[in-house]
């Protein structure tokens, strides 16, 4: 049963901050990252294709999840020292 809940549990500093994030940071990242595996990987064969995948699984994934937390922090550290 899908129930609505009150418009109070939204968090719509949260919301800005994710945004923020995929705007400033994952959107220029990937964009600099597909463009380097197109230079370093150009052939669009299956094999290349599957060779793609896999580096950004092994490399670009983990480093992505890793900077996540910190740069979330960071967005909170200077919404204080604005805030002072």
């Amino acid at each position: 049963m899908i129930s609505s809940t009150s418009s109070s549990s939204f968090d719509f500093i949260r919301t800005l901050r994710v945004a923020g994030y995929g705007l400033l940071f994952l959107g220029t990242s990937q964009h600099l990252w597909f463009n380097f595996m197109s230079k370093v990987l150009p052939k669009r064969d299956v094999l290349t294709t599957f060779k793609k995948v896999f580096t950004g699984q092994a490399v670009y994934g983990p480093a992505n999840a890793t900077l996540f937390s910190p740069i979330m922090q960071l967005y909170k550290v200077n919404k204080i020292f604005i805030s002072l």
